[in-house]
């Protein structure tokens, strides 16, 4: 038995504090969760390291704990009680024993149920899928007979085993994540067409469109549009923001009044305030710089752009040996091609140009 890497704090997805008690809570508990390796199921691989929403179950179950719990793997079948007790503290009145296998636990019934134990003064409390138990009382008792099973919010303690389980949590879990962005004041076109992970951050008054995918991480500003069809991962998107149809964002940044028109990519770059990306235009590893404009069908591949810009429709920037450089100020027309090369400021480049490893002042 091995203690699983500290897991990370994560983004709440619904009303709850995390990590906390509430000031009429009396009991001290500490949490464990128990991970089942090699569990026999038809999901190709350990239940706790399944995918929901964005997360693994095991970082679900993290989340409904009321501090930080302390993470086991076990073989199938292992006694919890025998596998907690070298790790209870002495200063804490109970242990509360998960599974890496049920996300979806409610921080709020652990904490009813807690309340429920310490006024019924049970030393030990069997769960459909877990344990609550004294700690006093499992330091001086080897085995535990004749415990009470409760099945106290049943549905909180589903466990997954098949795909079919695994369908059924990710749909709980995802209405929960719309709740919770619904009181945050976000405007959902269609839900059952939506996929977002619940370590998304999403402002007041974003609109969401049809079939669009928020994951890995991102945080929107507010009175943001992303439109149908669109793609976001790990980004950092700003206020006022305007993502088109079928637009994809990949670890990047916009910045606030950014405008990227249909079908256009940004992939690992910046965009600058209120500049604009046009439509099937793609921006990879690159930046461009504040109130700029970049037409349609632009390709611009390891290139810095400056502020103030205009970049016509067709142009290709791309950085094959060395970055391209285009300084504030300068205007790029249409179908040139600019490759290797620094173009100072305030320039103004004919249509149909090709300049290529050299320095335009």
């Amino acid at each position: 038995m091995e203690m699983v890497e500290q897991i990370e704090n994560l983004l709440i997805v619904n009303d709850e504090p995390e990590f906390s008690v509430s000031d009429d809570t009396k009991v001290s508990a500490e949490f464990f969760i128990l991970c089942e390796e090699n569990a026999q199921n038809e999901l190709s691989k350990d239940v706790f390291d399944c995918k929901l929403c964005g997360m693994s179950i095991l970082n679900w179950v993290v989340r409904s704990c009321l501090s930080q719990p302390k993470v086991l793997r076990v073989e199938i079948g292992a006694n919890a009680l025998d596998a907690i007790r070298p790790y209870i503290s002495r200063d804490v009145d109970y242990s509360v024993v998960l599974y890496g296998s049920t996300p979806l636990l409610n921080r709020t019934h652990i904490q009813d149920l807690l309340g429920f134990i310490s006024r019924k003064g049970l030393n030990a409390c069997k769960l459909k899928k877990g344990y609550v138990v004294k700690n006093d009382f499992l330091r001086v008792n080897n085995k535990i007979f004749s415990i009470d099973t409760y099945d106290f919010s049943s549905n909180d303690f589903f466990e997954v085993k098949s795909h079919d389980d695994l369908a059924y949590a990710r749909e709980i879990l995802s209405e929960k994540i719309m709740s919770y962005h619904r009181k945050n004041g976000v405007y959902f076109e269609n839900e059952k067409n939506l996929s977002i992970d619940a370590n998304t951050d999403i402002g007041f008054a974003c609109e969401i469109f049809s079939n669009a995918t928020i994951a890995n991480g991102t945080k929107m500003g507010e009175h943001t549009l992303v439109g149908k069809n669109a793609t976001i991962y790990g980004s950092n998107i700003g206020n006022n923001v305007k993502l088109g149809v079928q637009t994809t964002v990949i670890n990047s940044i916009i910045k606030d009044g950014a405008l990227i028109e249909n079908g256009a990519y940004v992939i690992n770059s910046v965009i600058g305030e209120n500049s604009r990306v046009g439509w099937s235009s793609k921006i990879v590893e690159s930046s461009v710089k504040d109130n700029t404009v970049i037409e349609r069908l632009v390709l611009a591949d390891n290139a810095r752009i400056g502020e103030k810009c205009v970049i016509r429709k067709n142009c290709e920037l791309v950085g094959i040996k060395n970055k391209v450089v285009i300084g504030n100020g300068t205007e790029i027309g249409a179908k040139s091609n600019i490759i290797d090369s620094t173009v100072g400021a305030n320039n103004n480049i004919p249509p149909v140009t090709m300049i290529k490893g050299k320095v335009a002042k």
